[in-house]
């Protein structure tokens, strides 16, 4: 079963029972992009209640606001209850034209807003070209700029108006969904068009920390090679919060309650290139980063240095390092401890760390033997 199927099965139960039902959102516009959207959206005139009584399992992600996941064969259906008696009041609510249109299950398209002709004609604009979807949600301000980056879309005169006059709007908005909104707004493939359609909008200067390092923002406008690749949350906020101040880029991520994951990743890669240009790399600097982290940071060089980075040097480094990670050693804590029963946990530790370095450097060979006689003489000092 797909979700196509699944979002089918779920309207005609509603409708068996009784009710209105209707797939809306993303799905619908993507099938008017002629593309297939894995995040299927229900409408219905059922109430939360009704729905929990029809299906089996349901999920709560919003009961308050009348929304269910309904799993269906392991496929997740969100079904949301209409914002007033009709499935038309309910899409009239919604933010810009291209989310709202909605299909039945006989296939008919429903587009009281035009919709479709502006998913044609690439255009983001507002129902009826009013400002009211910024007012009552100003994240509807960033999505506005997520959309236009990744359906590549013209954003609407007047609604880019709107956008410009209320940008201030986006300080009332909690700041989890701002940077939730941020982290969507990521494209694999990030070209010229798409850093001057960024860095245009005035509203990107009102999100504190956000490519505030205008050396940075000046290279990625200019861009000087044909794209940025971003292929990770974590290289897409590793650009957008890179400082040269360490510290600020540790403000950054607190402001944004980012993970203490991503944070420690973050200021790692941060660290590494501040590191690069005050005295350069040593193969355990390579190490240090591993393969995802290095490959950011090389990206992030090279851009910083306008190109003049030589990533394939790098990357030939850590293809030749003895080791990729620690787990690759042929000695762990507990064969130490085999040897030496009575070693503290924090002189292990040392140990282990001399150890890894010695093998990084390439000074000492990975064979259980070599590194045992390593041992002895870390202790003995």
């Amino acid at each position: 079963m797909n979700g196509e199927e699944a979002g089918r099965y779920v309207i005609t139960t509603l409708e068996a029972a009784g009710y209105s039902a209707y797939l809306v959102g993303g799905a619908v516009r993507d099938y008017c992009r002629g593309v297939i959207n894995r995040d299927i959206d229900v409408a219905t005139s059922a109430n939360v209640e009704d729905i929990q009584t029809l299906f089996t399992k349901t999920i709560d992600v919003g009961i308050k606001h009348g929304t269910l996941v309904i799993p269906i064969m392991g496929i997740p259906v969100e079904v949301s209850t209409f914002k007033g008696q009709t499935i038309e009041e309910d899409l009239s609510k919604r933010d810009f034209t291209i989310n709202a249109m909605a299909i039945g299950k006989d296939g008919h398209l429903i587009d009281p807003f035009g919709g479709q002709q502006d998913v044609s004609k690439s255009v983001l604009r507002t129902i009826h070209n009013s400002d009211r979807p910024f007012i009552e949600d100003p994240l509807r301000l960033l999505r506005a700029l997520r959309f236009a980056l990744k359906f590549n879309l013209i954003i609407d005169h007047t609604t880019q108006t709107h956008i410009n006059h209320h940008a201030k709007l986006i300080h009332n908005t909690a700041v989890e969904r701002i940077a939730n909104e941020i982290e969507k707004m990521t494209k694999p493939v990030m070209l010229r068009r798409d850093w001057k359609r960024l860095f245009s909008q005035p509203l990107i200067a009102e999100l504190p920390f956000v490519f505030s390092d205008e050396q940075l923002s000046n290279i990625l406008l200019k861009n000087y090679k044909e794209a940025t690749l971003f292929n990770s949350p974590l290289a897409w906020w590793v650009y957008v919060l890179y400082q040269p101040s360490h510290d600020k880029t540790r403000d950054a991520l607190n402001f944004y309650k980012r993970s203490k994951e991503l944070s420690k990743n973050v200021l790692m890669i941060q660290q590494s290139v501040n590191d690069y240009f005050e005295h350069g790399w040593q193969d355990w600097d390579v190490y240090r980063l591993g393969e995802e982290r290095l490959h950011i940071a090389m990206s992030l060089l090279n851009d910083l240095t306008k190109g003049k980075f030589n990533a394939t040097f790098w990357q030939r480094k850590f293809i030749m390092l003895p080791i990729k990670k620690k787990e690759d050693m042929h000695i762990n804590g507990k064969i130490i401890l085999s040897h030496y029963t009575d070693l503290p946990g924090w002189e292990l530790g040392r140990v282990l760390d001399q150890l890894e370095r010695d093998v990084v450097a390439g000074v000492l060979k990975n064979h259980e033997k070599a590194l045992l006689v390593r041992v002895e003489e870390v202790l003995n000092k």
